[in-house]
Order: structure tokens, then sequence, then C-alpha cells
């Protein structure tokens, strides 16, 4: 992740290479480039350079696995939801010390009416605990009955390089939280 950093000290830029699931047997599910700023032409230069960078290292893809800098004591998990919630997406952050979850809040046991949404932010050490909650006011996706485009993969939970951020990415809108 050098090159993310170097790009983001040349110049007016936020980047992040997102691995995707490299695994998978769907060709739309790897690597990513993401890059934001208030110059088009910048950004546009800027992903291009990690995009060649980043297909440049696809040779060098063994399909060895790699465990993180944090491992989980055996049985230690997410707490089980109460029955009026769901947790929608799930991600790590990129050092493996915050899971960050997606949770909706329905009015009701049989989840047809939603009532709120939350990212709710985990520590992995010494044991998966709760330290805080960001509140979403606005979807990230709009769906309806007329709606073919909502479902689980329209929306992401994309946390920064540096996991101080996270992006929320839906079909419609795009937010930008501070991870507590």
């Amino acid at each position: 992740m050098r090159l993310v950093a170097q790009e983001e000290l040349s110049g007016d830029v936020c980047a992040a290479i997102e691995p995707g699931f490299p695994l998978a047997d769907i060709y739309d599910s790897g690597p990513s480039v993401l890059v934001y700023g208030p110059d088009a032409a910048a950004c546009e230069a800027a992903a291009q350079r990690l995009y060649d960078a980043l297909l440049a290292q696809r040779a060098a893809f063994s399909g060895r696995l790699y465990s993180g800098p944090t491992s989980f004591a055996p049985g230690d998990m997410l707490p089980t939801p109460p029955d009026t919630d769901s947790y929608f997406l799930v991600t790590l952050t990129p050092d493996g010390n915050k899971i960050l979850v997606l949770r909706k809040t329905y009015t009701s046991a049989s989840q047809t009416t939603l009532a709120s949404q939350a990212i709710d932010v985990y520590s992995t050490s010494p044991l998966i605990t709760k330290i805080g909650s960001i509140p979403l006011t606005t979807d990230a996706s709009f769906c309806n009955s007329n709606s073919d485009d909502c479902f689980y993969g329209n929306q992401y939970l994309l946390p920064t390089q540096d996991g101080k951020a996270v992006f929320w990415i839906g079909n419609q809108n795009l937010q930008v939280f501070n991870i507590p």
C-alpha cells in the first residue's frame, strides 16, 4: 500500500485499493481502485497509476493466504443480534483491529419495516467488544417495489487503508464517516 500513500502525499487525492475477493469465480469481485478529490483529472491519473501497478503485480499472486496481524480467540464472535436486528454487511479494517457492521433495526421481529440503521464498531482485541456506533440518517441505497437493483451486492462498507474512516456506498449514495 506504499503506492496509495505516495499518491496521497503527491497530490490532493484520497486513494484506496480494495482487495475484493480475488479467489471468487466471479470476474467482477476482484480488486478495485477508489480515488476521490477535487480535481477529476488528478483523480483519474492517480487511479490509472494505481490500477497499472496493481495489474503489474497480478503474476506475483500465488494463491497463498496470509493471516492478519490479529488472531481471534477460539469461539470469539460478534454477538447475536436481537430478533428485531439484522447484520447486513460486515468488514474488517485493514489493520485487523476493528470490525464494522451495518446493522439494520426493524420495528418487529418479522423484519418487514426498517426503523433505523447504524454502523456498529467492534474492537478485535483482546476479545470482540462493541466500542461505538455511527447512526445513519440517509440510506446509501434507495429501493422500492419497482426497483430491480436492490440486492445484497449493491451496498459496500469500505474502510480506508489507515482504518480511520469508512465509505458506505450504495446504488444512489456515497457517505464517508470517521470510525470511532
